[in-house]
C-alpha cells in the first residue's frame, strides 16, 4: 500500500471545493475578490482537522482527512474520507434559495451532492457512511461527514 495516495484523495476533494461557486459563496459571501480567492480560501479550507484558536473574526471552516481503517487483503483497502463542516455559532443563520437549514446544514448538503456516489475516489462509488455532530468549546458547531470507499491496495507511486 502506498500512503501517498491519501494525500491525492484529499487534493481531489479540495479541488472540488475550491472550484465550487456555491461553496465559495457560503464561505466567503458574494463579494469576494476572484484574484485573491485562493489566498482567502486557505483560511477556511484545510487538509487536516483545524480547530480555531482565539479568533477576532467569526468564520466557517471545512477540514478533510483520509484514513485507512483496514486493509481487506493484499488487493483491496477500505478508505474513510472524513469531512468536518463547522462555523461560529453567530454565523449559523443562513439562507440560500432551494436549501433549508443552518449554514452548516446547507454547506454539508452541497458537499454531499458533490461527493456521494462519486467515482473519483477508489473503485466503485463513494458512499456516505455517517453524519455526526461536531462541537468545539461553546462557539463552533457543525457536522462530521464520513464517506467510505474501497481502492486497490497497490505499491504504485503517484506522479
Amino acid at each position: 500500500m502506498n500512503l501517498q495516495e491519501l494525500g491525492a484523495y484529499k487534493q481531489t476533494f479540495l479541488s472540488k471545493l475550491r472550484t465550487s461557486s456555491e461553496v465559495k459563496e457560503i464561505l466567503l459571501g458574494n463579494d469576494y475578490d476572484e484574484e485573491i480567492v485562493d489566498e482567502i480560501l486557505d483560511k477556511h479550507i484545510f487538509p487536516f482537522l483545524y480547530i480555531p484558536d482565539t479568533q477576532t473574526e467569526e468564520k466557517t471552516y471545512v477540514c478533510v482527512d483520509v484514513v485507512v481503517p483496514q486493509t481487506l487483503n493484499f488487493s483491496i483497502k477500505n478508505l474513510k474520507i472524513i469531512i468536518y463542516v463547522f462555523c461560529h455559532k453567530y454565523l449559523m443563520k443562513y439562507k440560500k434559495a432551494g436549501q433549508i437549514g443552518t449554514r452548516t446544514d446547507i454547506l454539508s448538503n452541497i458537499i454531499d451532492e458533490k461527493l456521494n456516489g462519486s467515482r473519483e475516489f477508489g473503485i466503485g462509488r463513494l458512499a456516505l457512511q455517517s453524519v455526526e455532530l461536531f462541537m468545539s468549546e461553546k462557539t463552533y458547531y457543525g457536522r462530521i461527514l464520513t464517506y467510505s470507499a474501497s481502492d486497490f491496495n497497490t505499491d504504485k507511486k503517484i506522479n
